[in-house]
């Protein structure tokens, strides 16, 4: 049974940054500005706008997307509030959406996120850098619309959109319309035709051999509406391609198989299983217990693998690089034209007893290693849990001209049909206040296979189906006649039903399940005004999936060990001789007892009483041998593994003696003394190139003083470089000289020539005084000039230490 460990995280309560993931301002929910008016009544849809994967959770309302890591939630508990600029919730800034979310779906890979409206679809590339960066609270990462010619405002309303599980290099998603096409698209961002039409478009309609309704209503139509879908949970034989479908009837139909552009196998031997089933079922017509069309159907089946066959010789002789992640690549298959057949709808046994009109809502394929299991879920709050019996085997939509090719089909064969088959085991009635805005659906948990989560318009239930699932477990195990297994199952315990969400958490709009080593086991419910975390308990030992995160998650490995139980230290079981080898023989008092009989101390006679002795001596010596056999074989196999592990013990002894001894003639003792003196003359050098470091090194410059480092350098080329001003104040300095030896060579002869010429003393004088003032204040200038370039320079050599 689920149990609820508290119904409140601390880490995720309203006053913590956790709760921004699930907190939206009102126009964060419904921007008028950007979303298409929507005209009719409001019905009921599925909402579906929490999703997780691994310890990353996705919300949204109206056109608002949030992202969050659990993990980094929960490590910094008390710890962002400190550090303002660490933002663990990001907002998804995605301009080209501009419809009303009504679902989110992540790939199995965790790259691609769906983002469905009501009629529209688009999808989310989710790797990005942005993503892991700390101070960022908006990111932008990059956003297709998928078929915007197709999925219109006026188009179909869309069922659901699922991503197919074994889709490589490029994701394909399976869009289901109201109106019953399927289509598939294969994005590969590279291409953007890719985006705008699907890879293929199956007409549900078609596949069933039925005809559209071009005019007029019909009830018929309504109960063919198809209301969700799902892919199967196996991942053996032809599980991974099959595709399921309720109607919101409540029939369910089967696609197989639903095949990508490209895919690879879930496990290595995915193509050889898959031909060897074929081939069994070959001897089925060989021993003519199979009709013409299940011959035909078999015929394109192994057309089909021949296919896959040739691609596999193809790569073989042309090796492409291998990718451990992505393994090997296959086409879908082109030699066959035929599209899947819907087979359907499935026969239910015994039919469930209907005490009013119910819309089927949503269909869950789980895989249990007790059995196979499906379930619909209605408008009603009715639960179906149905066994399958077996899976649903590949078939193609036949053509009229293939039955004139020889296939030897007749209008019977075509109308013989071997429907699938369901067993109803059990049905739950939920309690639905407001059925007319209920839509249930189911919320996948990878943790638990045999627990089913159930969420709804008046909260979220969680089924445990543990008990009876190991109950019939043991039944199949048992060997119990083929007329006693249906009593058997009547009598088998029904599932415990748990609401893990208090009265008044209503009108819930997302539900996801989340399982990590560092964060818990926790089920994050969204409603329309209000969020809870709830911390549910293990049940039993953590799955291999959740072991390898821990492996994986270094930085969270010491909280995480402490979810596992300690493992159980098993004390060797000593051998122990068995006890018949202690026992005497009976040949013995057979013996004895013979010896009181008179003819045994007679010679022997070949009488009947003699034989009579013989044989039973024989007997019982053959059984005691039968008996001690088995006891000798199994000390003989015990001796025989003592033995070898003996030898492997001295193998190992004499390999760890000649390792000691060569290490005993290498000389360690000097290698360590060597080792020890370069490791000294390193740490000296380390230690003065350190001193060095600290004693001419310094804080680094800012901008402004790189700048005024810039100009320094500016002003010390104009004065001090070629043409600068302190060439000037030289020249000039060299002009002076030349004038003033040149004034006091000629001074005399002057003097001579002014004698015999009448010149005013008074001018004579004055001009004189104007040179002499000229050539000081020259002077000045020059000193000026030089005491300031000196003054720069030694501005330059402090900067430098």
């Amino acid at each position: 049974m689920v149990k609820v460990i508290s119904e409140s995280v601390p880490w995720l309560r309203p006053s913590t940054p956790g709760a921004e993931l699930f907190t939206f301002t009102p126009t964060e929910r419904s921007d008028p500005n950007r979303l298409h008016p929507q005209s009719g009544p409001q019905t009921a849809a599925p909402k579906r706008l929490v999703v997780s994967k691994d310890s990353k959770v996705y919300s949204a309302r109206g056109t608002t997307i949030r992202r969050a890591d659990l993990q980094h939630l929960k490590a910094l508990e008390g710890i962002a509030q400190q550090n303002s600029y660490i933002k663990a919730v990001k907002t998804f800034d995605l301009p080209g959406l501009n419809f009303e979310i009504r679902q989110l779906e992540i790939s199995e890979d965790g790259a691609w996120l769906a983002v469905v409206g009501e009629t529209r679809v688009g999808v989310v590339l989710l790797p990005s850098t942005q993503l892991d960066q700390k101070d960022l609270d908006r990111v932008k990462p990059k956003y297709w619309e998928l078929g915007a010619t197709i999925h219109s405002n006026s188009s179909s309303r869309i069922v659901r959109a699922v991503w197919h599980p074994l889709a490589v290099e490029t994701a394909s998603l399976v869009v289901l319309t109201a109106d019953g096409y399927l289509r598939c698209y294969d994005i590969h961002p590279p291409n953007p035709l890719s985006f705008a039409q699907p890879d293929q478009t199956l007409d549900l309609h078609k596949l069933a051999g039925r005809q559209r309704t071009t005019a007029g209503f019909s009830p018929d139509d309504v109960d063919y509406e198809p209301a969700s879908c799902t892919f199967s949970d196996l991942l053996d034989f032809w599980g991974p391609f099959t595709f399921y479908v309720v109607m919101r009837g409540g029939d369910v139909y089967g696609i197989c198989p639903l095949v990508p552009s490209k895919w690879s196998p879930p496990t290595d031997h995915f193509v050889e299983e898959l031909t060897v089933d074929a081939k069994s079922r070959l001897d089925d017509i060989n021993q003519g217990i199979v009709n013409e069309q299940e011959k035909l159907h078999l015929r394109q089946r192994i057309k089909w693998l021949s296919d896959l066959h040739s691609q596999q010789k193809a790569a073989a002789i042309n090796p492409q690089p291998f990718d451990e992640d992505r393994g090997v690549v296959f086409t879908r298959p082109k030699n066959i034209d035929s599209k899947p057949l819907l087979q359907g709808p499935f026969l239910v046994k015994p039919e469930p007893v209907y005490t009013g009109e119910a819309f089927a809502c949503d269909i869950f394929h789980a895989y249990t290693e007790a059995t196979t299991l499906l379930g619909i879920c209605y408008d009603t709050g009715r639960i179906d849990i149905m066994i399958e019996p077996s899976p649903l085997q590949p078939r193609f939509a036949t053509r009229p001209s293939q039955r004139r090719r020889g296939y030897g089909l007749t209008d019977e064969d075509e109308l013989e049909m071997t429907l699938p088959a369901l067993s109803l085991h059990e049905c739950i009635q939920i309690r639905t206040p407001n059925r007319e805005a209920n839509w249930p659906v189911f919320v996948d948990d990878k943790m638990d296979a045999h627990t089913l989560i159930v969420a709804n318009e008046s909260g979220v239930i969680v089924c445990d189906m543990s008990k009876w699932l190991e109950a019939l477990k043991k039944l199949d195990d048992s060997e119990v006649d083929d007329y006693q297994i249906l009593p058997e199952l009547e009598r088998l315990p029904g599932s415990e039903v748990t609401r893990v969400t208090p009265k008044n958490i209503r009108n819930i709009v997302g539900t996801t399940a989340v399982s990590n080593p560092y964060a818990g086991y926790l089920m994050l419910v969204a409603a329309e005004d209000a969020f809870m975390a709830v911390e549910l308990e293990y049940p039993g030992l953590a799955p291999k999936e959740l072991i390898e995160g821990m492996e994986e998650s270094h930085a969270f490995a010491t909280q995480a060990s402490q979810l596992l139980p300690p493992a159980p230290h098993v004390k060797p079981t000593p051998f122990q001789i068995s006890p018949a080898l202690s026992q005497p023989s009976a040949l013995n008092r057979l013996q004895q007892a013979l010896a009181q009989r008179p003819q045994f101390h007679q010679p022997f006679q070949y009488d009947t009483g003699s034989l009579k002795i013989l044989q039973d001596a024989s007997v019982q010596l053959e059984r005691e041998f039968t008996q001690l056999k088995p006891v000798i074989e199994d000390i003989y196999s015990r001796a025989t593994m003592q033995h070898e592990s003996f030898r492997f013990q001295v193998q190992q002894a004499i390999e760890l003696h000649n390792q000691i001894e060569r290490l005993q003639k290498m000389d360690i003792r000097e290698r360590l003394r060597n080792a020890i003196k370069k490791q000294d003359e390193l740490q000296a050098r380390a230690d003065k190139l350190l001193k060095l470091i600290v004693l001419h090194g310094g804080p680094g410059l800012s901008d402004a003083e790189r700048s005024w480092i810039s100009e320094v350098d500016k002003l010390d080329h104009k004065i001090n470089g070629p043409g600068g001003m302190q060439a000037k104040v030289d020249r000039a300095k060299e002009i002076k000289t030349q004038i003033i030896e040149q004034v006091e060579s000629e001074k005399e002869d002057l003097g001579e020539v002014l004698k015999g010429m009448k010149v005013n003393p008074d001018f004579k004088q004055g001009s004189i005084a104007v040179l002499l003032d000229m050539l000081t204040k020259e002077g000045e200038l020059v000193d000026t000039t030089k005491k300031k370039i000196e003054d720069i320079a030694d501005q330059l050599r402090a900067l430098e230490v």
